[in-house]
């Protein structure tokens, strides 16, 4: 019975495998939930006339724990419609909070058009401040401007990680499925209708005027 009583005892001490492996399955798990996924565009839909210029902000919630240390992302867009036209970079990028204050980063921001329709846009760390972004603001500024040429009508411009940086550590995440984005209403352009000049205003005052003194006259003696 002794011996029994001591394998029974061993058993109960033992930890269960299952649960174990559970627990290491579950954390797993957690450490690839991606953070970003409350990444936004405001706004989410915008008016503009052709020839007009607009923005977008790309917002998120960032924590440091992520240790972000560069952006990179592929903006899709008509290029019927619309120019990209700039980046820059966000609150987030451009000053980083601590305990006793704030500073700015050493972040560096690239774009370019790759191909008709097809921006990229690049921004990293490059100095050694030791502090990662974290808290909740713009991750990036992006710039538009509507063709002069372009059609009224609705167009949509989404917003993604390059290929090369998905999954890639300690680089900005977005989600993938579906992509963030935003759809842009074009108006008939805006024709500016000119401003009267001098002479449009005088010349209806004068004629009054060189009326009335000829109806003062009366009429002229035979």
């Amino acid at each position: 019975m002794a011996g029994s009583e001591g394998v029974s005892e061993r058993a109960r001490r033992r930890p269960k495998a299952g649960f174990s492996i559970a627990a290491v399955v579950f954390a797993v798990m957690l450490s690839g939930v991606d953070t970003a996924r409350s990444a936004t565009l405001s706004p989410s839909a915008s008016v503009a006339a052709a020839g007009a210029s607009f923005s977008v902000s790309l917002l998120d919630t960032i924590v440091s724990a992520d240790a972000i240390g560069a952006v990179d992302l592929e903006i899709d867009f008509n290029p019927a419609i619309l120019a990209f036209t700039s980046a820059s970079l966000g609150t987030l990028l451009s000053t980083t909070t601590f305990s006793g204050g704030s500073f700015k980063p050493d972040w560096t921001i690239l774009f370019n058009v790759a191909s008709p329709g097809k921006a990229l846009i690049s921004a990293s760390e490059t100095g050694t401040a030791g502090q990662d972004p974290s808290g909740t603001g713009t991750v990036v500024g992006l710039s538009f401007k509507v063709l002069a040429s372009a059609a009224p009508g609705s167009s949509t411009v989404t917003v993604r990680n390059t290929p090369d940086s998905i999954g890639v550590a300690s680089t900005y995440q977005l989600p993938t499925d579906p992509p963030i984005g935003f759809t842009l209403r074009v108006t008939p352009a805006v024709v500016p209708v000119p401003a009267p000049g001098l002479a449009s205003l005088l010349l209806p005052a004068l004629a009054l005027l060189w009326t009335r003194r000829r109806v003062g006259r009366g009429p002229a003696a035979a």
